[in-house]
Order: C-alpha cells, then structure tokens, then sequence
C-alpha cells in the first residue's frame, strides 16, 4: 500500500475541545503523526496556527478526514484545511570535491530534506559508488560555458526527469552558464 504524506493547517481562537476533535479524526491505525506544531503571534493570545504533517496509508479514509476536519472547522468557526504534499524532484551537480554531497546526501537519506533524488550529474567518476550507494542513479557529464552539446544532453536529461530545481554541490555557477542563468 502506498504512503502518502498530508498536511493539516489550522487557523483559529485557541480551544481545547476543537484539538481534541481534530486528534480524534487522525488518531486512526493507517496513520503516522510526523511532527505538530503551534504558533502564536505576540499580543494575540488567542489566536493561534496549528500544523500536523502526517503520513496515511489508506486513500479510502482520506475524503472521511477532509470533510471531518471541515465540519470542525465551522464548528469552531476556524480555517482548517489538509493538503497532500508532495515531494520536488531535485538534482544534484557536483564537481571533484564531495563533501557538500556527503552532507546532502546524509540529510535526505536522514529524511531533513523532503524531496527526490532522481540523480546526480557530475564531470567526475569519483563520485559514482556514493551516489549510486543511495541508491540514486549517477550521470558523468562534462559541464562548461563552452559544451553545449553537453549542456543539451544534461537539459533533456532534466526534463525527462521531471527535474523541479538543480542544487550545486561544490560547483561554481559560471562554469554552467545555460542552467544558472
């Protein structure tokens, strides 16, 4: 079964009971509270934001939810409301050192950073047993102002990748002039 990942956001007077009626609908076997958290503006006692990451493993019980928290919402007369989020695609560009990629990849395989890896471009093979060690598929790929053959390699490799945003990972920006324009 597929494990997708929602948020719930809340906006309102601060109440007790209107929580507890929102943890009553979530507290369900299928799902997982990640994290919670509350704020509160300053001279605003009252008025306060709640948001639930959470992961659910039953679609069926998702519409349940929804219109669960909707009728606490107006109940309450508060905004709630819950998302699915879903992850960015992100590549990586990395040059010979591999100390910034060390650490991204530690952080996503730590789960701080949510996005995909869908792979890592570097002009080294040095690179490739890390990388393809997350299981992330490693492409060698010689990146300069001057090779626009590569560079047109690399963008179609982007775009059949569904490619959302490029991290440089130790690389200089002017040695890739086509993607950081």
């Amino acid at each position: 079964m597929n494990t997708k990942h929602y948020r719930i956001k809340l906006k309102g007077e601060f109440n007790f009971s209107m929580i507890d009626e929102v943890f009553e609908v979530i507290k369900l076997p299928f799902i997982r509270i990640h994290s919670v958290n509350k704020y509160q503006l300053e001279g605003e006692e009252n008025l306060f934001f709640l948001r639930i990451e959470l992961q659910c493993k039953a679609d069926m019980r998702i519409k349940y939810i929804e219109e669960s928290l909707l009728r606490i919402g107006n109940n309450y007369a508060s905004d709630i409301s819950m998302e699915e989020v879903t992850k960015k695609n992100m590549a990586i560009f990395v040059s010979k050192d591999n100390h910034c990629l060390r650490e991204i990849l530690w952080r996503w395989s730590d789960g701080e950073l949510s996005c995909n890896i869908p792979l890592v471009i570097s002009d080294y093979d040095t690179h490739k047993e890390l990388v393809e060690s997350y299981g992330i598929p490693f492409l060698k790929l010689r990146l300069t102002k001057t090779n626009e053959k590569n560079d047109s390699i690399a963008s179609s490799i982007l775009m059949e990748n569904n490619i959302d945003f490029i991290v440089l990972a130790k690389v200089h920006a002017s040695t890739i002039s086509s993607f950081c324009s």
